[in-house]
């Protein structure tokens, strides 16, 4: 089974939570504790991650909190992955970088797990919080959402025309 942490998760789910309110409000650490049903030092301990990957602004002092860094659209569910968990990787293998591996030698399906670890990279960078955090319209942004990330996934790079 393909599986993301559970402190992926809720990052996700703290960051989905926050971009639902405009996303320059401030919220501490035990008001998204409170809000979302989540023991208060797992979710310290996220925001603080988040913060240092640059998705959270913190904001000091007695009415300070965290804010989200970013327009909604800009931070990636892959971004989200990726600092709390470090590189996206399907296999260990599949990182570009890595050599580690004791079959490398004779292995037909690396390049394989490379692109479908491409594949994954490319579609969760094109999940946005915005399609997360939508409510009401919800079906109609998901389906312009997943329309994005197809085109997205199967346009060669010259291909791509420029949303605006």
């Amino acid at each position: 089974m393909v599986q993301i942490s559970k402190m992926s998760d809720y990052a996700i789910l703290i960051l989905a939570h926050m971009a639902k309110d405009n996303h320059q409000d401030l919220h501490t650490a035990k008001s998204l504790s409170h809000n979302l049903h989540l023991p208060l030092p797992t979710v310290s301990k996220i925001v603080k991650k988040l913060q240092r990957s640059e998705i959270l602004n913190s904001i000091q002092g007695p009415k300070g909190g965290y804010q989200l860094a970013r327009p909604v659209q800009a931070i990636s569910v892959a971004q989200v992955i990726e600092s709390m968990e470090g590189p996206l990787a399907i296999t260990q293998c599949s990182l570009e970088e890595n050599q580690a591996c004791m079959v490398i030698q004779w292995c037909e399906v690396k390049p394989h797990w490379v692109m479908i670890n491409r594949v994954l990279q490319k579609a969760l960078e094109g999940l946005t919080l915005d399609l997360l955090s939508s409510s009401g319209k919800q079906r109609t942004h998901w389906k312009e959402g997943l329309d994005r990330v197809w085109k997205g996934l199967f346009m060669a790079p010259s291909e791509k025309v420029e949303e605006g």
